[in-house]
């Protein structure tokens, strides 16, 4: 599921706070997104290349003038919290985003980014490796019904 891949805590700005402080809490927090909410209200997401499109659409306008409410991204896409990574990576590259929001009902429990699905997909091709080699190491010790329980596991995990 998505919900394991995701970026949590989700750091967040008020619409009215300058794309400096913004840009220096992405990097204080090694992060490229910031979620930009008020009053518990999230209003979109700000990325780092939302802060410099903002910036050039101004005459590269110094930071501190403008507000993170002028360069958010107010079309971010969401999924469910219980889809599966590759769900999840077709949804991303399907919106052309780079990130989405992760629901947990009606609250938003974290955010995922393309760094996130390929960390995740790095994981479940690692993953499927291990299993593909233990069922070549096995095959030839183990009954057909342990082989069959290996093959289902590789046919389920999602790649």
């Amino acid at each position: 599921m998505i919900s394991a891949s995701g970026t949590r805590p989700i750091h967040s700005i008020e619409p009215q706070a300058p794309l400096s402080e913004a840009l220096a809490a992405m990097i204080k927090h090694r992060i490229h997104h910031l979620v930009v909410a008020q009053s518990d209200q999230i209003l979109g997401v700000l990325s780092d290349r939302s802060v410099l499109e903002a910036q050039f659409k101004r005459g590269f306008a110094s930071l501190a003038e403008l507000k993170a409410g002028e360069a958010l991204d107010t079309g971010i896409g969401t999924v469910d919290e219980r889809v599966e990574v590759r769900q999840a990576l077709r949804a991303l590259l399907d919106r052309g985003d780079s990130a989405l929001l992760v629901r947990d009902h009606e609250r938003v429990a974290a955010i995922v980014t393309e760094t996130d699905l390929l960390r995740a997909l790095d994981r479940i091709l690692h993953h499927r490796s291990v299993l593909e080699s233990l069922k070549g190491q096995v095959e030839g010790f183990l009954a057909e019904p342990v082989v069959r329980f290996l093959t289902k596991i590789l046919g389920d995990s999602g790649i």
